[in-house]
């Protein structure tokens, strides 16, 4: 949505700040331990943490059968969002 407002208004700056951040966020997949989950999904949980931490949505928790990331991995979610200036 911000993409698309700072497009209209032509801010290519702030278009250009934007656009970047999922790409920042994509250091995220490869978060959760995967000796007991799936590169999937990892990817899925470390994206339902970064979602929650601004609180887009109301739990970082996937659906099961998926596991919760653990302590560590929630850390680096959170730091890896505060880097791409969603927090």
């Amino acid at each position: 949505m911000r993409l698309c407002a700072h497009v209209r208004a032509g801010r290519r700056s702030a278009e250009a700040a934007a656009r970047d951040c999922p790409a920042a966020l994509s250091a995220a997949t490869g978060v959760g331990d995967e000796a007991d989950r799936g590169r999937s999904a990892s990817t899925i949980g470390a994206f339902e943490a970064a979602l929650y931490l601004p609180g887009v949505i109301g739990s970082p928790a996937a659906a099961a059968p998926q596991l919760p990331l653990d302590d560590a991995a929630n850390r680096t979610v959170r730091r890896l969002t505060e880097e791409a200036g969603l927090l």
